[in-house]
């Protein structure tokens, strides 16, 4: 007898046993902000032949690449290098004329300040220059505020000349260079200082003429009437001339001041220039109590003057007051206290009776 053949699942028993697969997977799985990361197992290195007596492309190149640690670096290309502002060219570069170096902004706001409170366009900055000729020329009527304030700075073998109406002129640092002023200052003020073989022709009145740690300069006035004074400070071998006066023409410094003054103080002793009394006058500065730049001479004539004017007032005062001093009533004349009595008593005045009765008198003044 035959075995009966298996009976056949129907499909609907097929279907609920693949949901029911389904819903069991995916009961297991979490959301996405659940999950976590599977780390990646590293892959394995490629395995080397097991030929006999031959290497891997791979085992090759490992043992002609040195380790890290003493790999040499890669050279990388650098960018062409920019010249240098100042620098000389190079053989067969282009040299561009007259182009001004940029200023150090600390520099400029230092300038500034030492040129006072104006308006940067009407200031002229002349820096780091080296044999130029330049003219300055005058441009008509123009305002005050528009007259500029003049500033060389670091400038070598060159000529300046100005036809122009100037506030005030500074020069700093300058050598080899002559500076010709055809035309008058209007604070009447010019400072130079830390310049060697420097040469200043005024055709202009000067009433100050600041001079500080100069070598070698030289200051030609027109006439003698432009020169004010002259106060300097640690100069070495310069010349003062006149072109009305060329035989009251001098040199000064701190040599020839030492001859008159052996105490001098190089670091801080100050000097002034003026005409005085038809003659050059050179003198040794002093402060005064009040703070006032002086010399020994002025100092003795002020004082001197000073106690004039105290007696004169003092005189006037006592004369409206109706007090007179020096005599007595009875004529006699100012006695010493200690001297004998006029009386023969051979006493002192001071213990003379005759001298006590005296001085009972409101007019009797004693030494």
């Amino acid at each position: 007898m035959s075995a009966p053949a298996p009976a056949k699942k129907s499909k609907g028993k097929k279907k609920k046993a693949k949901a029911s697969a389904k819903s069991a997977v995916g009961s297991d799985v979490k959301p996405v902000d659940q999950q976590v990361a599977v780390k990646e197992e590293p892959k394995p290195e490629p395995k080397e032949p097991k030929g006999k007596g031959e290497k891997s492309d791979l085992k090759k190149k490992q043992e002609k690449s040195p380790p890290e640690d003493q790999q040499q670096p890669q050279p990388v290309a650098k960018a062409p290098e920019q010249p240098v502002e100042g620098s000389p060219p190079e053989p067969g570069a282009v040299k561009v004329p007259n182009v001004k170096p940029k200023m150090d902004p600390k520099e400029k706001k230092r300038m500034e300040s030492m040129i006072g409170s104006i308006k940067q366009q009407a200031s002229i900055f002349i820096t780091d220059e080296d044999n130029q000729v330049k003219v300055f020329e005058d441009e008509g009527t123009v305002d005050l505020k528009d007259v500029p304030t003049v500033y060389l700075k670091k400038c070598k073998n060159g000529e300046y000349k100005f036809d122009r109406r100037t506030t005030k002129i500074l020069i700093e640092d300058c050598e080899n260079c002559r500076i010709t002023i055809n035309r008058n200052v209007l604070t009447n003020t010019i400072e130079i200082w830390k310049c060697k073989n420097v040469t200043l022709d005024l055709n202009g009145e000067v009433r100050t003429l600041q001079l500080d740690m100069l070598r070698e300069c030289n200051f030609n006035f027109a006439q003698l009437s432009y020169m004010g004074g002259i106060v300097w400070n640690q100069i070495h071998g310069s010349k003062i001339s006149f072109g009305d006066k060329k035989e009251l023409s001098f040199r000064t410094g701190l040599k020839e001041m030492k001859e008159k003054y052996p105490d001098t103080q190089e670091d801080t002793d100050q000097f002034i220039i003026r005409f005085l009394d038809d003659k050059i006058l050179q003198e040794r500065c002093i402060r005064l109590k009040n703070g006032h730049l002086s010399t020994e001479r002025e100092a003795i004539e002020w004082d001197k003057r000073n106690e004039v004017k105290k007696q004169e007032y003092l005189d006037n005062f006592l004369q409206e007051a109706g007090i007179k001093l020096g005599k007595s009533q009875d004529g006699e004349n100012n006695r010493d206290r200690n001297a004998p009595c006029s009386c023969g008593s051979g006493k002192k005045f001071k213990k003379c009776y005759m001298g006590k009765k005296k001085a009972g008198g409101s007019d009797i003044i004693y030494k």
